[in-house]
């Protein structure tokens, strides 16, 4: 399996987990404990491995350059932000946890769509 379609599997499976989260918070559920965390290093995991496939790995594995892969990679950086930043927010006005998840899962989704793209292209 190659670095691309393993960094591509890592984002799709962290989306899923997530938006599987945001039911689970919107119906009144109980995820997991720990599934957070999970979403979070899945992420994680997935953005590094996004970085070393724009800038190059150390054995020479690098994608093909195109137009929307430092979109991609901006816009799932600036999502992984965003979702460090919800329990904060949350913690103090609980209201706003539900916008912030929807600004979460939009900037995720534009970069996972600008991601998988630009890997279909390569």
């Amino acid at each position: 399996m190659s670095a691309i379609a393993v960094v591509a599997l890592l984002f799709s499976g962290t989306a899923m987990l997530g938006g599987w989260l945001a039911f689970q918070f919107w119906t009144g559920g109980k995820a997991f404990k720990g599934a957070s965390a999970v979403h979070l290093l899945i992420g994680a995991a997935a953005l590094e491995g996004l970085v070393l496939l724009l800038r190059g790995a150390p054995d020479g594995t690098r994608a093909p350059v195109g137009d929307l892969g430092p979109y991609a990679a901006f816009g799932l950086a600036m999502a992984f932000v965003t979702g460090l930043c919800i329990p904060l927010i949350a913690k103090p006005k609980p209201g706003a946890a539900t916008s912030a998840i929807i600004a979460h899962a939009s900037v995720a989704t534009l970069g996972l769509g600008a991601l998988l793209i630009w890997l279909i292209r390569a």
